[in-house]
């Protein structure tokens, strides 16, 4: 076993604890073996990744490869994702401009990289995605007798267990390598290491950047391109948090929830050191205490449901008949805050953000669903971190000419599926909060449920016990999440602190007043609205604006938005170079 790459008793890659000297500007800094670029980064309080073109500064945003807000310069490479790529001794590091000079050369030049050598694979089955649905199906599939040598399992990251089971990347010195590991990791470390050992092929750091058909899915990573031609295509892709525009939401140390916690989950780094809590779910409950038991101070911990009416405490009493464990879990996490003394404000939510060059204060508004809520609150921070729930990454399906419903409360679209994932095209299953948010343990059920419904299309073999005992399971969790959002009710938080001033393309700083400038009497969906504003062209390719043009659009003609009124899926899926696209 390398000491530089050890492995933990569950089978997950964990790093020793070794300094790595890098850059920030010509300013020498250190860092972890095991550290992300942006990790690094934030346990040296260096907060700006990127620059727009007037100068302001962005940071870590979605913490998933997702936003693109955390491009950086490492060793003169550009547009390098801070969240995605690891930290190598001597890296030097520098803000990203807006616009950058494109290489001009003959391939193979020293400016032009060669093409990447193209390789063809013919699996059985080719699963998207390496989190609890994908994961959840491989194992369950490998028990019923199906070969490992007809499964790949691709994946953008570098570590497998999507955004719920991330692993710990840094091994503390002084511990023992399952030390403090909490029951989500134990998990989701279980799951990850039989699907290892299984003999599943697993290829990690792959992007896919075109899907043309079940049968012809393009893609790459640093040293090839591929095509995958499956004779069956499963998309557990996950999903992504939401943005809820607001002034000053584009501040350095303003991030997701989700990206918050795979710093201190994966990293073991705090996003700051008085963090701000603020959003809609559990999950925003459950990084609270997580922050205070790393020793983090949280200035508060804000949600915008009301949840100690009478009501909600009647419904509590049912998630612990549902699920004692999980409602225990929840218990846990409330009596950490309180232990902790967390200033708790429900019924509210953050509202704006205010600093020169990263966070420095936060107001807190009450939430009624009205426009220009009051204040009742100002803090002091120094990050925070903010969860209004998830939109589904159905941009593989949307291509597939899959079938889709709007969201109305997110106005996302959701993967119109059966129980088992089965979608409206032939040979292509979605499976996991990339058809609809329901959270890891449906995730994970679907995917025992979806392999017995592949086992029967690959071999003809049926195990009808076994479905039917995961969709008794499966009715039970969805039954948990239906009461346990029940209590998060919260009145829909959308546009309603947004300003004229504010930014709601975060790629090209396009602001709300100009989006309503661009709006035409005749303009009927948010497509229009990109083609005169530029709104969606950014390197997101519209994941966080377009629900926002949608919503202008709907208040402009008075048509409530379906699943037709977004932008139109494109490829690529993902930023891919031209170089890639041309060569394949």
């Amino acid at each position: 076993m390398s000491e530089s790459n050890a492995e933990d008793v569950t089978g997950a890659s964990v790093h020793p604890s070794e300094n790595l000297d890098f850059f920030y500007h010509d300013q020498r800094l250190s860092g972890t073996s095991g550290d992300s670029i942006a990790s690094a980064m934030v346990r040296n309080s260096k907060l700006i990744c990127r620059e727009n073109e007037s100068g302001e500064p962005r940071g870590i945003f979605c913490g998933m490869g997702v936003c693109n807000e955390c491009q950086v310069e490492v060793d003169g490479e550009s547009g390098v994702l801070a969240c995605m790529r690891s930290l190598h001794a001597g890296a030097k590091i520098h803000r990203q401009e807006q616009h950058r000079h494109s290489p001009t050369g003959p391939a193979g030049s020293e400016l032009i990289p060669p093409a990447l050598d193209e390789i063809t694979l013919n699996p059985d089955l080719l699963i998207i995605g390496g989190g609890p649905a994908g994961l959840s199906l491989a194992r369950s599939l490998i028990k019923d007798g199906l070969s490992p040598d007809s499964i790949i399992i691709i994946d953008e990251r570098k570590s497998l267990g999507g955004q719920y089971f991330k692993q710990r990347q840094i091994k503390m010195q002084g511990t023992s390598s399952d030390q403090g590991l909490d029951s989500q990791f134990r998990e989701g470390a279980e799951l990850i290491d039989s699907v290892r050992k299984s003999g599943v092929r697993i290829m990690q750091g792959i992007t896919v950047w075109g899907a043309f058909d079940h049968d012809h899915i393009a893609a790459f990573d640093s040293s090839h391109r591929y095509i995958f031609k499956p004779r069956q295509l499963v998309l557990a892709t996950g999903a992504y948090e939401r943005g809820i525009p607001m002034p000053g939401w584009t501040l350095p140390g303003v991030m997701t929830t989700g990206a918050a916690q795979t710093l201190l989950r994966s990293y073991a780094v705090s996003p700051g050191k008085e963090v701000l809590v603020s959003g809609n779910g559990p999950l925003n409950l459950q990084m609270a205490a997580e922050l205070s038991k790393h020793g983090t101070k949280v200035v508060a911990l804000v949600e915008s449901a009301r949840i100690f009416s009478p009501l909600s405490l009647i419904l509590t009493l049912a998630l612990g008949i549902i699920s004692p464990t999980m409602a225990l879990r929840g218990l846990g996490y409330f009596l950490t805050i309180k232990r902790a003394g967390i200033r708790y404000i429900s019924g509210a939510a953050v509202s704006s953000f205010s600093g020169i060059t990263s966070v420095e204060r936060a107001k807190i508004s009450s939430v009624d669903g009205k426009k220009n809520p009051r204040v009742i609150a100002e803090l002091v921070v120094d990050s925070v971190a903010m969860g209004f729930g998830f939109i589904s990454s159905n941009e593989l399906a949307r291509n597939l000419r899959c079938d889709h419903e709007i969201d109305p409360i997110t106005l996302g679209l959701k993967t119109t599926t059966r129980m088992d994932g089965r979608t409206s095209q032939e040979c292509i299953w979605v499976i996991g909060d990339s058809a609809s948010i329901n959270g890891a343990q449906v995730a994970k059920l679907r995917g025992t449920l979806l392999a017995t419904s592949l086992l029967h299309a690959l071999t003809s073999r049926r195990r009808p016990l076994r479905a039917a005992l995961a969709r008794i399971r499966l009715y039970r969790h969805l039954l948990f999440q239906r009461v346990l959002w029940k209590i998060y009710r919260s009145p829909r938080i959308f546009d309603q602190f947004a300003t004229r001033e504010t930014v709601i393309c975060r790629c090209l700083s396009i602001t709300q007043g100009e989006l309503i400038d661009d709006l035409r009497e005749d303009m009927t969906s948010a497509g229009a609205l990109k083609r005169v504003s530029r709104v969606g062209m950014g390197k997101c390719q519209g994941r966080y604006c377009a629900p926002f043009a949608q919503k202008l659009i709907a208040d402009q003609t008075g048509v409530e938005p379906d699943s037709y009124s977004g932008f139109a899926p494109q490829v690529p899926i993902k930023p891919t170079s031209i170089s890639t696209i041309a060569y394949s």
